[in-house]
C-alpha cells in the first residue's frame, strides 16, 4: 500500500494545460500521450523503491495501480517513455521477476520490489532508509542533503559532482542509521542507478545531467516534460551506456570519505569497474 506524499502539491495535476502541450509537441515527436498525463498514487496503488518505475506508473506507462506488470507492458512502457533499447529492457524485466515470490510468474507488482538490497538499499538519493521509514516515499530533507553537495550555481550535474555527492550523502546517512550498510556487491548496482538518470536527463553528446530535469524528476516522480524534456530521437542503449557511466562514477569517488559500510562502520572501497 502506498503512503501518499506530495512534494509539490501545485504540480499535482492530471494533464498539462493546452498551451503547454501546444508549445512542446511540434518540436518533440518522441513524446507520447502518456507523457502529458500524470496522476499521483492513491492509497490503494502500489509503488516501488525506484523513483523511475513509480514515475512511469504515475504517468500511466505502467499500470497506475502498480500491479500485474507483464513483459509486454514493461517493454512498451520503457521504450515509449524513455526510448530505451528493447534488449536492455528485456533484461531489466527478467531481473525484476527474480524478486517475485510466486514460482514461474510472468508478471510482477511494484510492491514485490521491496526486497532489501535488491532495488531498495540504504542511502537512497531521495528516500529514507527502511529502518527509519518503511514506505518508499519521497523525503525532501534526504534529497536536499544529496543536492547540498552539488555546486549551487551549476546548471548541470557532472559525473565527478554526482560521485562526490553520493559518497558524502552516504556518510551523512550512516550517521542517522546505526545499521547503515553498503556492501561491495552493491557498489556497481547503486552506481548503475545513478548512471540511468544521466542517460535519461543528459544531452546526447555530453555525460552531464540537466539539473532542473534531475531535481524535478526526483521531487515529483514525474517526467519533466513541462520543463522541455523529451525522450531522445536516438535510442538509448541502456545496458552499455549505464555501465560506462557507472564505471566513470566509481573512478571519481572521493578518497577522503568512505563509500562502503557494514552496520554503520566504513569499509575500504574498491575502484573495480562494472563487468
Amino acid at each position: 500500500m502506498w503512503k501518499q506524499v506530495s512534494a509539490l502539491p501545485h504540480i499535482d495535476s492530471n494533464v498539462l494545460n493546452i498551451r503547454e502541450v501546444a508549445r512542446i509537441i511540434p518540436t518533440n515527436n518522441t513524446l507520447k500521450p502518456h507523457h502529458f498525463t500524470w496522476r499521483s498514487p492513491s492509497a490503494d496503488d502500489e509503488r516501488a523503491p525506484c523513483p523511475m518505475l513509480n514515475t512511469l506508473a504515475n504517468h500511466g506507462f505502467l499500470p497506475h495501480n502498480g500491479r500485474e506488470i507483464t513483459r509486454d507492458i514493461f517493454l512498451k512502457a520503457l521504450t515509449d517513455a524513455l526510448n530505451f533499447d528493447q534488449e536492455s529492457v528485456d533484461r531489466l524485466f527478467t531481473g525484476a521477476l527474480s524478486a517475485v515470490p510466486k514460482f514461474n510468474s510472468s508478471s510482477f507488482d511494484l510492491s514485490m520490489l521491496h526486497v532489501k538490497n535488491f532495488i531498495e538499499h540504504d542511502g537512497s538519493t531521495s528516500m529514507q532508509d527502511v529502518i527509519v521509514e518503511p514506505h518508499a516515499v519521497y523525503h525532501e530533507p534526504t534529497f536536499r542533503n544529496f543536492m547540498s553537495y552539488i555546486p549551487k550555481d551549476a546548471n548541470s550535474i557532472t559525473i565527478p559532482a554526482a560521485a562526490n555527492a553520493k559518497a558524502r550523502h552516504f556518510k551523512d546517512m550512516s550517521e542517522i542509521n546505526p545499521r547503515f550498510s553498503i556492501l561491495q556487491s552493491q557498489q556497481t548496482p547503486i552506481m548503475l542507478e545513478m548512471a540511468s538518470t544521466f542517460l535519461v536527463f543528459s544531452h546526447a553528446t555530453q555525460k552531464v545531467a540537466n539539473r532542473s530535469f534531475f531535481e524535478y524528476f526526483f521531487r515529483n516522480q514525474r517526467l519533466p516534460v513541462e520543463l522541455g524534456w523529451a525522450p531522445p530521437q536516438t535510442e538509448i542503449l541502456f545496458t552499455n551506456g549505464s555501465r560506462e557511466i557507472a564505471a566513470a562514477l566509481i573512478k571519481e569517488l572521493p578518497t577522503d570519505v568512505p563509500f562502503l559500510y557494514n552496520l554503520g562502520m566504513p569499509t575500504k572501497h574498491s575502484d573495480t569497474e562494472p563487468a
